[in-house]
């Protein structure tokens, strides 16, 4: 072999090197800067589900759904069985916030008694069928004309199965939900309401919950988090109490 050659294939050779070296630091940086950003994701989260532990119903079914959206895009399709059930949380989460935030009022005409709310949907009134169907099983007959008594009984008639049955009761949803954000529903059709989205969806937060802890968070930390935000007090059994 030439002097040339030799100092060719050394040439390579460092290059080689450098390039296998370059690659060893390029991991150790990106495993550097994961890493906090895990834990910082880590402690966020906790915080977010051991607040939710001791929060009233509504407001703990959306701080879990909050902690799903938390999550980078590509956990989220971990998370979820695929891109249907990450809509199905979206959903239940804008419906979440709107229920959170019923704002009560004087009864809107002079001759009616009782207190009265508006639920301000975050979502038009014609897509509301998609966001009421998550929960709503039940009709409320909110009317009493002779055109709305036969609406309710045809509602009340139909077969979900079908095509027509379908339609007229995603009619009802959206009119319902119009008359919820209309200020003439009383409160207690709202809380009604409130309490028919919290049987229907607080076993699925309770799943959710337990999974995003099983998958983000260490007994360590969620231990620490409880004992903050329940002052002290709170001691935890095998690092999931409360869940």
């Amino acid at each position: 072999m030439s002097e040339k050659d030799e100092e060719e294939k050394e040439n390579i050779e460092e290059e080689e090197m450098k390039s296998e070296e370059d690659i060893a630091l390029e991991d150790t940086l990106v495993a550097a800067i994961r890493a906090p950003q895990r834990g910082d994701l880590e402690q966020i989260l906790a915080s977010n589900l051991a607040a939710a532990v001791f929060a009233q119903p509504l407001d703990k079914i959306r701080m879990v759904l909050e902690a799903f959206m938390l999550l980078p895009e590509e956990e989220q399709q971990v998370v979820a069985t695929g891109e249907e059930e990450i809509q199905y949380i979206k959903g239940l989460y804008e419906v979440a916030v709107s229920l959170s935030n019923v704002v009560e009022l004087e009864p809107p005409l002079p001759h009616m008694r009782g207190r009265y709310a508006s639920v301000p949907w975050s979502f038009s009134i014609t897509q509301a069928d998609k966001y009421l169907g998550l929960f709503v099983n039940r009709i409320w007959e909110f009317a009493q004309t002779e055109e709305w008594i036969e609406f309710f009984r045809q509602v009340k008639a139909i077969d979900k199965n079908t095509e027509e049955g379908k339609e007229l009761w995603n009619s009802y949803l959206r009119e319902f939900a119009g008359f919820l954000c209309s200020g003439l529903a009383s409160l207690s059709v709202v809380q009604q309401v409130k309490s028919e989205y919290i049987i229907k969806t607080m076993p699925y937060a309770s799943q959710l919950l337990r999974e995003i802890f099983k998958r983000y968070i260490s007994k360590e930390t969620w231990e620490t988090m409880l004992s903050v935000i329940g002052g002290g007090k709170t001691k935890s059994k095998g690092g999931t109490s409360q869940l």
